[in-house]
Order: structure tokens, then C-alpha cells, then sequence
């Protein structure tokens, strides 16, 4: 677990801001040199930028120029805060939960390239997926999305997303691509490069993220991405005419060809779209300015582009009645392995109750009650929390009330991400990996143990010669190995570490407890030190490593899980199902994706993996 003082070193404020909030620890950029740490803290001062968006316009630009200006011993405070209310100081509680989920994100599926002996593969991977979102891409949107979820939490306006309907209106002038919605035109996308196909590709990204974003979400998405993808962004510039829902109209404009010389502070500046309000929404022109003076900023000259009318699109919310239904009718289709178990509650316990919380656990006990129709027996719910990776607020008992109330009376039991079954469970898939011809993927970087995927690298334990963190992809293949039979596991540790009482309910009750964070990393690690001999990974244990082989090898056919989860964690589960099939472990992931604000549900099967 981690603790208060956890990504707070003080060695070198470039590299102490990569440890903080990227995948990029110290002993990962120890052996970069400077050119390497500075396009890295670019890249994270662009994709902060981005987030800090959210709290306001002017917000990314104040941002980086305090960050500038700020000593060391200050800095973590100082971004953390700019994170958390878009200020340079928070007032009040020192909240931390926009940077665990930062980091948490970072380390799954935002790894990069550098300190790797050889390139990851994602060039290959982002051919082979031309058709989708880059990883880079969707994994900064859906970081937006967790923002954009814990300021509405908080009571912060914040706008949201919106079903679109099909249809793109285009409109082609010299070099320039414009479109807007065929019907109902809340916002204008201009793009203009000399050559046709970063013209349509970036179009193509920016329209894909409005299924999870709001266009001024979108764009500065787009933004963050095209400064790290200089190919696809030389020459390139976007503008944005965006009515907001206040009826004001919101401008957007950015130009890849802008950075000069200068510090990397200098460079993120220049980088960072150009933000304003400029009138009621109306009748706008767009293009045919020889002036430069249009408010999108985008000339074609010496001719008419187009006139659009833009009025705010409207939010009138999404029912969760209907969502819960329409997710059912989902479920109701598939015809994949039997599923064994359910996990609809997935909640870090840094957070707050939520209705993203109330729709998965209601669509979780309707597939569950579906299930139960059609299957031998109905599936186990095996709700999780995230204790690991988190600053603890939320209590597991108000959490085991909430799901009581909303699982319809199905039986369920938390399962801690701490719990050392599943850390010996992982520790024990290490080991097979390690002994078995596929050995040749482990690759390190700094003290970080990863895997080589078919399509990019996979983090199995952080900071290996220390605390060997369980990887959060890791710790979920682990955590589903467990669920095809906890009671097969529970039965093994019972009798090699009698004890009265399930470990998981111990721990809950330490969770519980009005004791310091801090003071309880330490109790749980009291409590888990008779697990010992099977939760080191570099101490591999006989035994448990040849129940493990036993047990994967008594599952007759896959074994079927089904998580439901807000359409956020699509790239993390991508990454659990690869990891999955690399492994060789007989279990078949299906993951229901939901979407509160825009309706969407989305079924990802194991085994259509393999098209993406």
C-alpha cells in the first residue's frame, strides 16, 4: 500500500514531477540524459495541461509558469493542487486522489518508450489498429473522464458529454477540412495541412473521442496528442467553434509549428492551445478571412468555407432505468463461456460514492439475475476495492451497505486488492512465466520488472529489489484466477495459514477503523506477514506455485468473468485480456463498458480481442 509520504522525493525537480505523476520513476530516468527527461516532462507538462483544462481555459498556461517558478520542496503540493481545483494551494484537506489516479493510469497503460533496451512495439501495435484511437490518445481521454467525474462529484460545473447522432457535415476548401454535425451543430471543427491525411486522420480522432468527451474535451485531447506525434502534426493546425452550454461560443486554436528555442516550460507554452469566449452563439463564417481576423483563427483564403448556425446541444441526462435495461439487453446476447463471476463493484477507496457506483452495481445484478436464467448456476459477485494504490477515505462497511442495497439481495464478499491470496496468486504466475520458454519477454527498466506483449509492454512489479508492488494488470489476471474458485484458494490457505476468520474481512476491519492512513499500512502489514513465504517474487514458493499449475490445468475449458465498468477502463481491460492470452490461462474476460452521461454500453469478448 502506499503511503502519505509515497512519490514525494526530493532528488531533481524534473525527475521528481516524472515520478509523481508518470510511469517514469527514479530509477527509470537515473539513466536517461537530459535531452530524454525534458521531451518526457514536456510531454506530462501537455497532458497536465490538458487535465488541468477542465477547471478552467487559463488554467494550463498558469500552471506551467508556476511549475516554472516553484522550488523543489514545494513542487508535488503545488501540481497536485493545480490538479485537484485548478489553484496553485488547496484550502482545507489536502486531497490526493487526481494524482493516484494519474500515476495509477500512467503505470497500466501509459508506459512510454524510453528506458527500454529496445523500442516498445506500439509503432506495430498503432498500425495494425489504424482503425481505433491511439492508446496515448484514449488513455488521455479517459483520464479526462475520471477529472471531469470527481469535480461533478465535488459540485463543480462541469460540462458533459452528450449522445451524438450520426452524420458529419464536411466541407473542404484549399487546405483546410472543415465539419460539424449535420444536424444540430453545436460545435465547427477547422483543419488545415497541406496534406490530405492528417487532415482526415485528425478529424477522424477528434470525432471518435466525442463518443466519451465534449468537443472542447476532445480538441484539447487532440491537442496534447498531435504535440507528441510530430509526423502526423507537422504542418497542422486545428481551430474549434464550440457553443457552450451557457450560450456563450468557447474558441480553441493550436498550430503544431509554433515551438522555438527556449526551456521546456518555454515550449509547453507554446504548445498549448489558445483558449477564449467570444459571443452569443449565432451565425458564424468560417474561412474566406484574408485578414486572419475570423474567431477561429483558421484562414482559406479567397474563398467561402461555410456558414454554420451554433447553438448549445443540451444535456437532458440519462436514465439509469433505461441504461440498466439496455445493458441487460446487451448481456442477454452473449453466448460465450459460462460465467463464473461477476465484479461490478470496483471502487478505489480514495473516492466517494457516485452514480457511476449505483449504475454498476445495478446493471451487475441484472446480468447476474439474467445469468442465473440460463447458466447451470448463477455467478458468483466478487465486488473489489482498491486499498492498494490509494490514500484510504471510503470505509469497506458504508461500501458493503451500498452494495447491499443494490445487488438485490445477491450474496457477495469483498475482496481487497491487498490481499496476499492474490498477491501469491500473481507472485506464483510470475514464477510459471519465469521457468516456461516465453521467459525471453521480462525486460527491465530501472528496477521495474515488465512483459513484452505482442502489441506494447505490461508491468508486473514495480520497484522490484524493494517493495515489488504487484502491476495493477498483474494483480486483475491474478484477482480472476482467484474468482474462478475462491473457494479452492481459501481452502489451500486455510489450511497452510490456519487463522480464525477470512484475511479479507481482517483487513476490511482494519479499513474500517478511524486510525491514520499510515497506521494502517502498517497494522495490514502485520496482518499479512504469515503470508510471507508465498508473496515474494523473488522468493518463488514450491508448493503454491504447483497448486497454481494444478489448478489452471484442471479448468477443462475457459473459465468466463464478466466486469462491469465505466467505459474508462476499456484500455486497461484490453490490456488484462492480452496479458491474459500471453500467460496462457484458460479464463475468458467479457467486460460491460457503461457511460452515465452519454447512454453508452459497450461488450468487449475475449475472443474479438484479437481484430483490434
Amino acid at each position: 500500500m502506499i503511503r502519505t509520504d509515497s512519490y514525494t522525493d526530493q532528488i531533481d525537480t524534473r525527475r521528481d514531477l516524472l515520478a509523481a505523476f508518470s510511469a517514469y520513476d527514479h530509477s527509470t530516468t537515473k539513466a536517461l540524459d537530459g535531452d530524454q527527461v525534458d521531451g518526457l516532462l514536456l510531454r506530462l507538462l501537455l497532458r497536465l495541461g490538458a487535465l488541468c483544462s477542465l477547471h478552467g481555459p487559463d488554467v494550463p498556461r498558469r500552471l506551467v509558469q508556476t511549475v516554472e517558478q516553484t522550488p523543489d520542496p514545494e513542487l508535488f503540493g503545488v501540481v497536485n493542487a493545480f490538479l485537484e481545483c485548478g489553484q496553485p494551494v488547496q484550502e482545507g484537506e489536502q486531497v490526493r486522489e487526481l494524482q493516484q489516479e494519474l500515476l495509477h493510469f500512467s503505470r497500466i497503460v501509459d508506459l512510454g518508450e524510453a528506458g527500454f533496451a529496445a523500442p516498445a512495439q506500439d509503432g506495430i501495435k498503432r498500425l495494425r489498429r489504424s482503425h481505433r484511437i491511439p492508446d496515448s490518445l484514449k488513455v488521455l481521454s479517459e483520464l479526462l473522464i475520471v477529472v471531469r467525474a470527481r469535480m461533478a462529484q465535488r459540485g463543480a460545473p462541469v460540462a458533459l458529454p452528450t449522445t451524438r447522432r450520426p452524420g458529419l457535415a464536411r466541407t473542404e476548401v484549399a487546405d483546410a477540412l472543415i465539419a460539424h454535425p449535420a444536424e444540430h451543430a453545436d460545435h465547427v471543427l477547422t483543419v488545415r495541412s497541406a496534406k490530405a491525411r492528417p487532415r482526415k486522420q485528425a478529424l477522424y480522432y477528434f470525432t471518435q473521442l466525442l463518443a466519451y468527451l465534449t468537443p472542447v474535451e476532445a480538441a484539447t485531447a487532440l491537442c496534447a496528442y498531435l504535440a507528441e506525434t510530430p509526423k502526423l502534426a507537422s504542418g497542422l493546425e486545428l481551430a474549434l467553434l464550440y457553443a457552450a452550454p451557457s450560450g456563450q461560443v468557447e474558441t480553441l486554436h493550436w498550430r503544431a509549428d509554433t515551438v522555438g528555442a527556449g526551456t521546456v516550460f518555454d515550449r509547453a507554452l507554446a504548445l498549448l492551445p489558445d483558449r477564449s469566449t467570444v459571443a452569443a452563439a449565432g451565425a458564424w463564417t468560417i474561412g474566406a478571412h484574408t485578414d486572419g481576423a475570423d474567431a477561429a483563427a483558421i484562414t482559406v483564403d479567397g474563398a467561402l468555407a461555410r456558414t454554420v448556425a451554433l447553438a448549445p446541444a443540451g444535456h437532458d441526462g440519462v436514465d439509469l432505468d433505461t441504461l440498466t435495461e439496455q445493458a441487460a439487453a446487451v448481456i442477454s446476447a452473449y453466448r460465450g463461456p459460462q460465467i463464473r463471476s461477476i465484479e461490478c463493484g470496483h471502487i478505489h477507496l480514495n473516492r466517494d460514492l457516485d452514480p457511476d457506483q449505483v449504475a454498476g452495481a445495478r446493471i451487475g445484478a441484472a446480468a447476474r439475475a439474467h445469468l442465473a436464467g440460463v447458466q447451470d448456476r448463477p455467478p458468483l459477485m466478487t465486488p473489489m476495492v482498491d486499498d492498494d494504490h490509494v490514500l484510504v477515505k471510503l470505509r469497506p462497511r458504508d461500501y458493503t451497505a451500498f452494495l447491499t442495497e443494490h445487488l438485490d439481495g445477491a450474496p457477495f464478499s469483498l475482496i481487497v486488492e491487498s490481499s496476499p491470496i492474490v498477491r501469491a496468486i500473481a507472485c506464483a504466475l510470475y514464477q510459471r512465466l519465469a521457468t516456461s520458454a516465453r521467459s525471453a519477454a521480462l525486460v527491465r527498466r530501472g528496477d521495474n520488472l515488465f512483459v513484452e506483449l505482442p502489441d506494447g509492454v505490461c508491468e508486473l512489479f514495480e520497484d522490484l529489489p524493494g517493495a515489488a508492488v504487484t502491476g495493477c494488470v498483474m494483480f486483475e489476471v491474478a484477482l480472476l484466477v482467484y474468482r474462478t474458485d475462491p473457494g479452492a484458494f481459501d481452502e489451500y490457505f486455510d489450511h497452510r495459514f490456519p487463522r480464525e476468520g477470512h484475511i479479507h474481512a481482517d483487513a476490511c476491519a482494519v479499513l474500517d477503523s478511524d486510525a491514520p492512513h499510515d497506521d494502517k499500512v502498517e497494522r495490514l502489514a502485520r496482518l499479512y506477514a504469515p503470508f510471507a513465504p508465498v508473496t515474494d517474487p523473488r522468493t518463488p514458493d514450491e508448493d503454491f506455485t504447483a497448486f497454481l499449475q494444478a489448478f489452471l490445468a484442471s479448468l477443462a475449458a475457459p473459465a468466463g468473468h464478466l466486469n462491469v465498468l465505466e467505459d474508462y477502463y476499456e484500455v486497461q481491460q484490453d490490456k488484462v485480456r492480452a496479458l491474459l492470452r500471453f500467460l496462457d490461462i484458460p479464463i475468458a474476460l467479457s467486460t460491460l463498458h457503461f457511460n452515465t452521461h452519454t447512454g453508452r454500453t459497450h461488450l468487449a469478448l475475449m475472443e474479438r480481442e484479437s481484430e483490434r
